[in-house]
């Protein structure tokens, strides 16, 4: 699949489903925006890293660096099948480089989120 699914229309105030086009489903809070088409990312000197299906929170929140956002959820392909693996080793890299930009973010722990299989 090229392109996630269409949007998942749920009442206000509730949890946004969010599909992926690995077959995945993640939600995201009610007050977070919904950019399930959209893809962002970062690079660094270790690395590069983006998303797709993306869920952002808090956009415009730190006057310091232009473009940075609070929170953001997304999914990127894999060739590892064990889904709780690859979660792990993504949230390993989010947590390193948001320890080592410690200075323009007040970092929180990085909250997991179950993942269901669209069947």
């Amino acid at each position: 699949m090229l392109f996630p699914p269409p949007k998942i229309d749920v009442e206000p105030g509730q949890p946004q489903p969010i599909h992926t086009r690995y077959g995945l489903t993640y939600e995201i809070p009610a007050d977070w925006k919904n950019d399930h088409g959209a893809s962002a990312g970062w690079s660094g000197e270790e690395g590069h890293a983006v998303y797709g299906s993306v869920g952002s929170f808090g956009y415009g929140s730190c006057p310091e660096k232009d473009g940075a956002w609070l929170a953001m959820s997304g999914a990127a392909g894999s060739r590892d099948i064990d889904l709780e693996t690859v979660a792990t080793e993504r949230i390993r890299d989010v947590e390193w480089d948001l320890r080592r930009q410690r200075r323009h973010a007040a970092v929180g722990r990085v909250r997991r989120t179950r993942m269901v299989r669209d069947r």
